[in-house]
């Protein structure tokens, strides 16, 4: 990424990061429930250890993303 001089300064994008148990499907259900509530993925890590996988992911719209991930029931925390 390249910044100008006199650009505006980046936001700091909050991380967020969802632990599952590792099953077949679990990312795509994620993505997908994401997807139909108009919730864009600006990046996206799994990591997976025995049974559990955590999704580390960024949205451009943090607001909308906390609010659909509470409908869900999907607890979030901020990655550090």
């Amino acid at each position: 990424m390249i910044i100008k001089e006199g650009s505006m300064p980046a936001k700091k994008t909050a991380v967020y990061r969802i632990e599952v148990e590792r099953r077949d499907g679990e990312l795509a259900r994620l993505t997908r429930l994401l997807n139909d509530e108009g919730v864009s993925i600006g990046a996206l890590t799994v990591a997976s250890v025995g049974d559990a996988a955590a999704i580390e992911f960024t949205a451009p719209d943090d607001e909308l993303l906390r609010e659909r991930l509470r409908r869900f029931g999907l607890d979030a925390s901020v990655a550090s």
